[in-house]
């Protein structure tokens, strides 16, 4: 698997995201005037405006076509086992978004650092019979970028995150947590 640049999915979801909310908002704007027009004609005009903007938004909302390369790779990889752990690109990148929520640091300290996403990892009861496994995300950031280096099948640990933070992530972490500001 070549490495997966996931800082431009990300970005292109983000713009996606923020033209679909311009369009909710501009569907609303006309919606409004459209009950507050007083002739007929320009009830039907504005009308005809909120449908056409709200097509658009339906368009938008099925339009997912920045997360191809995630999906082509994970249907690749999972091809040949009965349980998919990520459902889709979107799942995964959500996933790794709330990791990166929680870390909360600057992104020009993440360089270096790695990070090992687990989906459904946990632990099993003694009576479950065989080995469970789930599908491992590695991601990593060079030069201020995301990749997703490689997804791999392990078998089921209590973690769903692990972390190798490099030297200036971790100065950047403690130097977060070191003093509180009020």
């Amino acid at each position: 698997m070549k490495n997966i640049n996931i800082s431009n999915i990300i970005l292109a979801a983000e713009k996606a995201e923020k033209e679909k909310s311009n369009l909710e908002f501009q569907a609303e704007r006309a919606n409004k005037i459209a009950r507050t027009c007083a002739t007929a004609e320009g009830r039907e005009k504005w009308e005809a405006k909120t449908d056409e903007l709200l097509d658009q938004i339906k368009a938008k909302a099925l339009d997912t076509s920045f997360y191809k390369p995630l999906d082509e790779a994970l249907v690749a990889f999972e091809k040949p086992y009965r349980i998919r752990c990520f459902e889709s690109g979107k799942n995964l990148l959500t996933a790794f978004q709330k990791v990166l929520e929680k870390i909360d640091i600057p992104k020009k300290y993440f360089d270096g650092t790695v990070i090992y996403l687990r989906a459904y990892a946990g632990t099993f009861p003694a009576a479950y019979k065989g080995t469970p496994t789930t599908t491992e995300a590695i991601f990593s950031n060079k030069n201020g970028k995301w990749y997703l280096i490689s997804l791999d099948r392990i078998t089921v640990k209590k973690d769903r995150v692990g972390c190798v933070f490099s030297d200036v992530t971790k100065e950047a972490i403690i130097k977060k947590y070191k003093s509180f500001y009020f």
